[in-house]
């Protein structure tokens, strides 16, 4: 039976100990190949678990990757990463708004400068922005309250 293995925590109670891969093979028992798998895919046979875990001198269960946290982590990440993906898009609007609309404004004025008809675009551009912006301000209002809520339970 596979089970799944923090990879991650393996590498440093190895490192923080002063231990090649090597050593650890030997501590425990099992290849070096063994060992090698078991940090890049954190996979290992119960057997295999449970000699690395004595070798460091633990219970397998201090290496088991816990799935509901890890899954709550793996979320939580997403939310953050589109959430720096919605400020990023937010700030280029923002940027090319205020970029374009001067440039609107001179050929406006210059074309014509009784008739402003670039108030038009400007308008709708500006009705779109704040949308973005009120999207932004939700998500991350939504993200804080999420964290908050967690912290608290």
């Amino acid at each position: 039976m596979k089970i799944k293995l923090d990879s991650d925590k393996i590498r440093l109670w190895r490192k923080e100990r002063g231990w090649s891969q090597e050593q650890v093979a030997e501590k425990a028992g099992i290849s070096l190949r063994t060992i090698q798998r078991i940090e890049n895919s954190g996979t290992a046979s119960s057997d295999s678990a449970a000699s690395v875990a004595d070798a460091f001198g633990t219970k397998i269960t201090d290496f088991m990757i816990d799935e509901e946290a890890q899954g709550e982590k793996e979320a939580a990440d997403k939310l953050s990463q589109g959430l720096a993906g919605l400020k990023m898009s937010f700030g280029i609007h923002l940027i090319s708004f205020l970029f374009v609309i001067p440039i609107m404004l001179v050929i406006d004025y210059i074309d014509n400068p009784q008739v402003w008809f670039f108030l038009v675009p400007t308008a709708f551009w500006a009705v779109g922005l704040i949308a973005h912006g009120g999207t932004l301000l939700m998500v991350a209002f939504i993200s804080r309250m999420n964290k908050e809520t967690k912290l608290s339970s």
